[in-house]
């Protein structure tokens, strides 16, 4: 599929954020300072904020007589203020309580846990503050988001060719009603610089390390609508990845985003961290396949349409997997459930053929004695989904059978391999024979790769990503599918 030239960004506020230099916490360090809850300013005490696993964590000092330090053993929001004059706000929306470290001399030690660490003001609360940018670094989002057409050496910034904005209109309505929409920007991705010595281009100047991805919202909006902002993006990167994308930094900004306030909080991702680079060849979903004015409101639509699909595949990638059996159950149910959407066949006799049965069966069983077996007879009759096979049969259609063949899936065994699978959860209390070998646990591994990477076309098709890049895909996600063929498991 060969590369578009990109447009430049009409909007001059990206131009501005990558011109910006934007401060970050220094997760390493300790930051000592004064801290109070945020409505009593006169309840100073010394203590130094540290970070474990993004994770804020206050270690306080007081003295060993007296109730005051207990003022911050509740407050849902405190204040401080750095050595180096910085200003902080603390929200905890978890409920930590004040832990005691011991005494030192006439000391005494606590601490406590808080969800948000803000860098650079003085902040409302988590529900009242309002913020009309967010900004989010994440694993792989250079390369991700990187721009394949060669612009030439050492460009000025003003020039560089630029992401157009997406639009995610009413992503969003909070519980008093108010609608949201957002403008996505993509800044800082990684870009090849063609010079004499490089015609074809090289990485140089731009390595997408500092990318970014800015999310301006209409109206300004709460902290939890970035959150979700930030759920859902984590979920795209993980899902074009088939892996992880830990989050890196995070910054929000009232109005200026000249005044991005560093954000440290612990990020949800619990799942098997990334062992390096992601490489664009392994990726199913990039910015070079889908511009990204169509790709992210295609995902945000994915997300609420086709709900639980895209969440079964993310989740497996982005926290604890659990046991197999619950993974293969999940993806199997999200592959019918798939069908119910998409399939051809949604029905397996005519609207109203079964319902013209129950006067034949009150004939047939037409005594007192039968009422119970004739309800359970007309209770049967309200089942008119087609039959397993035929859902997979078309899911499989759906897919291709050349994606198939590129995927390395043989349509035919993988029909057979989820029927066996399902009784096998259905019949057995979700048992299955010891690791190794050719048991069960073998087969449960081959479906769930292989349903997943199906699931992962059938979602793509339904964003309405063209075909060739749904071959790429099915090529990107044959990596991981070949393993079964290897071992001859895939016949």
């Amino acid at each position: 599929m060969p590369e578009r030239a990109l447009p430049s960004c009409s909007s001059g506020r990206i131009t501005k954020m990558n011109a910006q230099n934007l401060s970050t916490w220094k997760e390493s360090e300790g930051h000592a300072g004064s801290w109070w809850p945020a409505e009593r300013r006169e309840l100073i005490f010394e203590g130094v904020l540290e970070f474990e696993d993004r994770r804020p964590k206050l270690t306080l000092m007081s003295p060993l007589i007296g109730q005051r330090i207990f003022n911050l053993a509740h407050a849902q929001v405190v204040h401080g203020e750095l050595e180096s004059g910085e200003k902080v706000t603390l929200w905890d929306l978890g409920g930590h309580v004040l832990e005691f470290l011991g005494n030192e001399h006439d000391t005494m030690k606590t601490a406590r846990r808080f969800t948000y660490a803000i860098l650079g003001a003085h902040l409302e609360t988590y529900e009242e503050e309002r913020f009309r940018y967010s900004a989010y670094t994440l694993h792989g989002l250079g390369v991700w988001s990187g721009m394949d057409t060669p612009i030439p050496r050492s460009l000025s910034r003003e020039d560089l060719p630029q992401y157009e904005p997406a639009h995610l209109k009413s992503f969003e309505r909070d519980e008093s009603g108010v609608e949201y929409s957002a403008k996505v920007y993509i800044e800082n991705p990684r870009r090849l610089e063609a010079d004499a010595r490089f015609p074809e281009g090289a990485v140089v100047a731009h390595t997408g390390d500092d990318a970014r991805v800015v999310f301006e919202c209409d109206p300004p909006a709460p902290a939890q609508i970035h959150d979700m902002l930030l759920f859902d993006l984590q979920a795209l990167l993980t899902f074009s990845y088939q892996g992880g994308a830990p989050l890196q930094a995070e910054w929000l900004a009232s109005e200026d985003l000249d005044q991005a306030l560093p954000v440290m909080r612990w990020d949800s991702f619990t799942g098997r961290r990334p062992t390096g680079h992601v490489f664009r060849q392994s990726m199913i979903l990039d910015t070079a396949r889908v511009d990204p004015t169509v790709l992210f409101p295609a995902w945000w639509n994915a997300v609420e349409k086709l709900y639980p699909a895209p969440q079964v595949v993310t989740l497996y990638h982005h926290g604890s997997r659990g046991i197999l059996e619950s993974s293969v159950s999940s993806v199997i149910a999200v592959a019918e459930h798939l069908h119910g959407q998409i399939g051809p066949t949604l029905t397996r006799f005519p609207e109203g053929y079964l319902e013209s049965k129950k006067g034949p069966l009150k004939e047939t069983f037409p005594s007192p004695e039968d009422a119970p077996f004739r309800e359970f007879l007309y209770q049967a009759l309200k089942n008119n989904r087609p039959t397993l096979s035929t859902r997979l049969n078309e899911l499989a259609s759906a897919v291709t059978s050349e994606r198939l063949e590129l995927m390395t899936i043989s349509a035919h065994q993988w029909i057979a391999d989820v029927r066996k699978v399902r009784d096998i959860l259905a019949h057995t209390s979700s048992h299955v024979t010891r690791r190794g070998g050719d048991g069960d646990s073998s087969l449960l591994d081959r479906v769930n790769s292989q349903t997943r990477a199906i699931v992962t076309i059938l979602i793509l098709k339904q964003m309405g990503i063209e075909e060739a890049a749904l071959d790429r895909a099915a090529m990107a996600l044959s990596t991981e599918l070949k393993r079964f063929t290897i071992e001859g498991t895939n016949t």
